[in-house]
């Protein structure tokens, strides 16, 4: 959600070019909610109630949330929609075993995992908002 999240903010403040798909369906509402979704979801990640981001229902969902993203990013700056979607839906399923095993290392480290999960949540803001053209500091993030 965090990557939709930070597109909406981006299309809403001119940050990114809002041709095709996302001019159509993001406005400052759409971009709050989709915000306040992504909040509840590193919240409830912190809670540790779901399952890991490797099984299969919540990677799945990872995976098509990343080529929504894709889509929507690409499809504003002039590329196919199944190119972007595609580039999306690979960066995310790649990301999650990544962070996976990175979490682990931590883990392993002795390191508390609530404040390794703070920490991945201020790289994945940080990064998204760099990635969408939202660097600087702006409404919603």
């Amino acid at each position: 959600m965090s990557g939709l999240a930070n597109l909406a903010w981006a299309a809403v403040t001119g940050r990114m070019r809002t041709g095709g798909i996302i001019g159509h369906v993001v406005n400052p509402d759409i971009a709050g909610i989709i915000t306040f979704m992504a909040a509840g979801e590193m919240l409830v990640d912190k809670i540790g109630v779901l399952p890991g981001r490797n099984q299969p229902l919540p990677l799945a969902g990872r995976i098509v949330l990343g080529g929504a993203c894709g889509l929507l990013l690409g499809d504003s700056e002039g590329l196919p929609p199944a190119t972007g979607a595609a580039i999306g839906a690979a960066a995310a399923g790649v990301s999650a075993m990544v962070t996976v095993r990175i979490r682990t290392g931590l883990d392993r480290m002795g390191l508390p995992d609530p404040l390794v999960g703070l920490a991945e949540d201020a790289v994945v803001i940080a990064v998204g908002r760099a990635a969408a053209g939202n660097s600087t500091a702006a409404e919603g993030w």
